[in-house]
């Protein structure tokens, strides 16, 4: 079944040696009719918070939609990096970003390209 915008997943990043991977969350920001593939399109999650970066949006456990996302921490998604990704790393969702947050990201990323 196709992954939803706005749903969390953790994938496995291989790193570029390809000898290991990394778990990491993301957001998927690529609309469900796209999604239909193999790929979809999302933006990584960091538990490092920046505050002041211009290029990151901060999802804070004081927002009221924060406990739906499934993460554990603070957060930002790195609105700058969108990446197509392989259904086939997915290992699990984690949760949902609310409507009005996921609009935003895919603002901020259209911004980008126009």
């Amino acid at each position: 079944m196709p992954f939803e915008p706005g749903q969390i997943l953790l994938v496995e990043f291989p790193f570029t040696d390809h000898g290991s991977a990394k778990m990491r969350p993301v957001v998927v920001v690529s609309l469900y009719t796209f999604n239909v593939g193999e790929d979809f399109v999302a933006l990584p999650i960091s538990s490092r918070v920046g505050r002041d970066d211009q290029y990151s949006f901060a999802l804070l456990s004081t927002s009221s939609y924060f406990s739906a996302t499934g993460l554990k921490y603070d957060s930002s998604v790195k609105w700058t990096k969108p990446m197509t990704i392989s259904s086939r790393i997915v290992k699990r969702k984690m949760g949902t970003l609310a409507k009005e947050p996921l609009a935003e990201l895919q603002r901020l990323v259209k911004t980008m390209f126009s």
